[in-house]
């Protein structure tokens, strides 16, 4: 009796704070309340993102004292995650994708995959394409105490740390096939734009003789922005670009890719704007009305 008198006393206290969350955030009324629907799908999301997370960090232990070729483990752990990445994008069934010249997206050969960065959920729409993909990663996400080992377990790299000393493991995660994802802003959009590109992607694509895999996401800021932490629902379209060269410059101080990465962000604009005009119709705007 006391364990069903406490559970509904913890009910009829967290229902109303719940059902405040839908409509204020940061104490500030939303824009665009959260859906019922919504924050069911955003709350399943995050249960299977803890328990598969939870899963993959048990299996590593076992990983390790399985006899088997260390890069067959590697590979099992890359498949994980891929397989993952399916999964929560296909729970939420709220948000539609489709996909715009995808045969452009090459796999046949390594590249260095870049993307703007609009939400968490540009990762799994990219890891969910292929298993073979590892990311450059900055320090929070390397240092994550839900996921931050299973990823470092993957060998996946921590780009803060920069690439002097890894030049060796990074050719051989490439020599066994895997391509390299890279966000070019560093950071995710906060309004919805494209920030200034970093040199990087483009430098890494160099050193490394990889083709560069362009990739642009519309819509996902929309489901996802970096302020919210409720999914909405909405429409994301990926579109794949033909691969192109990394396009050195010698200068005085050195080697440098700063012309290529302004040319490539003025590109992403001017093709995300023509991916605005075919989608963003009244009716990618109905709900969010």
């Amino acid at each position: 009796i006391y364990g069903i008198f406490s559970v509904l006393i913890i009910s009829f206290t967290l229902i109303p704070v719940f059902f405040n969350a839908l409509i204020y955030y940061k104490n500030k009324r939303r824009t665009e309340p959260v859906t019922l629907s919504n924050s069911i799908v955003s709350l399943v999301s995050f249960v299977i993102f803890l328990l598969g997370s939870l899963f993959m960090n048990l299996l590593i232990p076992v990983l390790y004292i399985t006899p088997a070729k260390l890069k067959h483990k590697k590979y099992f752990m890359a498949l994980l995650i891929h397989l993952f990445s399916k999964l929560v994008v296909s729970i939420n069934f709220t948000i539609k994708r489709d996909y715009i010249d995808k045969k452009k997206f090459d796999f046949s050969k390594p590249s260095v995959i870049i993307s703007n960065h609009q939400s968490h959920l540009d990762l799994v729409l990219i890891l969910m394409l292929n298993p073979k993909i590892i990311v450059f990663t900055n320090k929070w996400v390397w240092h994550n105490i839900v996921y931050g080992i299973i990823i470092r377990y993957a060998d996946y790299f921590p780009a803060f740390d920069g690439i002097k000393d890894k030049h060796e493991k990074i050719s051989k995660k490439i020599s066994e096939g895997y391509s390299i994802l890279i966000f070019p802003e560093g950071t995710r959009t906060k309004d919805g734009t494209i920030n200034r590109f970093h040199q990087g992607a483009f430098h890494v694509a160099s050193i490394f003789n990889l083709d560069i895999q362009p990739i642009i996401i519309h819509g996902a800021y929309n489901c996802l922005p970096k302020s919210e932490f409720f999914l909405k629902s909405g429409h994301i379209t990926i579109k794949f670009l033909d691969k192109i060269k990394p396009f050195p410059i010698e200068t005085e101080h050195g080697i440098t890719f700063l012309q290529q990465a302004k040319s490539i962000r003025a590109f992403y604009k001017q093709e995300y704007y023509k991916i605005k005009q075919l989608k963003e119709t009244p009716a990618f705007y109905k709900k969010h009305l």
